[in-house]
């Protein structure tokens, strides 16, 4: 377990380092976990299909 020292430590450079990060545009991205994204067009998904090859 780590001390509460410890954790204020690690919680404040965390802070610190996620301005860094850029988005494609170049601007610094949110806190993690505020991402926003639409859902893919079902045109867009492509399914696999896994084919056991014979051997001749």
């Amino acid at each position: 377990m780590l001390d509460d020292d410890t954790v204020a430590e690690l919680t404040k450079v965390t802070d610190a380092f996620i301005p860094e990060f850029q988005g494609g545009d170049g601007t610094a991205i949110d806190a993690p976990g505020s991402e926003e994204h639409d859902a893919a067009d079902a045109g867009d998904v492509n399914q696999e299909k896994i084919v056991k090859g014979r051997r001749g």
